[in-house]
């Protein structure tokens, strides 16, 4: 696991390649209840425990930006899929983004505006065309045809802002 961190920012991130201990000392520290109930719900093994070890991973990035507010707190999720913060009292709290592709998992915090975060797994056999002609307009879609990095940049750029 890596870290970012300027008490502002708080950047995560998980490359699952290798088994690694930190993943379960972050589930045992970090993971709630109603964190290991939802990731349940997912019926692929393997995108349960992507849930699973994320939850926890962007509470320790919340408690590198304000290690004041303890994990009293819930992480819900808005209609688009964005997580975020509620805190007992009902207020909303740090920014928080997960971005979970392959073996990969980031998160981050911060207390100072909105953070996106993503993360795209490149995969050879992925219809590169066909995908930038659904999700982009037609300049991104001509931008991206040059190379499936470009793809992936103007598709995490999007989905960052987003």
């Amino acid at each position: 696991m890596n870290w970012m961190s300027n008490r502002c920012v708080s950047i995560a991130i998980l490359s699952r390649t290798r088994k690694d201990p930190a993943e379960s000392r972050l589930i045992e520290a970090w993971a709630q209840d109603s964190d290991r109930s939802e990731a349940n719900l997912r019926k692929n093994p393997e995108v349960s425990l992507r849930f699973l070890l994320g939850r926890p991973l962007v509470r320790a990035a919340i408690d590198r930006t304000d290690n004041e507010l303890g994990q009293d707190y819930q992480i819900l999720t808005d209609p688009n899929g964005k997580p975020f913060m509620q805190l007992p009292s009902g207020a909303s709290g740090p920014s928080m983004s997960i971005s979970q592709s392959g073996d990969m998992i980031v998160a981050a915090a911060t207390m100072v505006g909105s953070v996106g975060v993503d993360i795209e797994y490149h995969r050879a056999n992925r219809p590169f065309e066909s995908f930038a002609s659904y999700a982009f307009g037609p300049n991104e879609t001509l931008a991206a045809g040059q190379s499936p990095q470009a793809l992936y940049r103007i598709w995490g750029i999007r989905e960052a802002l987003s």
